[in-house]
């Protein structure tokens, strides 16, 4: 938690979390500038996705 703060450390719940990158590939930035909301948009919700079939697999939870 060293990119944390005492003021938001204080916010935090008790719990665990995990800090997340997407990371496009070179070749994907001619189009971020024309189409960034849709890209930005698109590439959330297949995170969004992914990560609840990964929350509702008790077997790639146990770590």
């Amino acid at each position: 938690m060293k990119f944390v703060n005492k003021a938001q450390k204080a916010e935090l719940i008790n719990t665990r979390y995990f800090y997340l990158v997407l990371i496009l590939p070179h070749e994907l930035n001619v189009i971020t500038h024309d189409v960034k909301a849709e890209l930005y948009r698109s590439l959330f919700q297949a995170v969004s996705q992914i990560l609840d079939k990964f929350a509702h697999n008790r077997k790639r939870l146990k770590g």
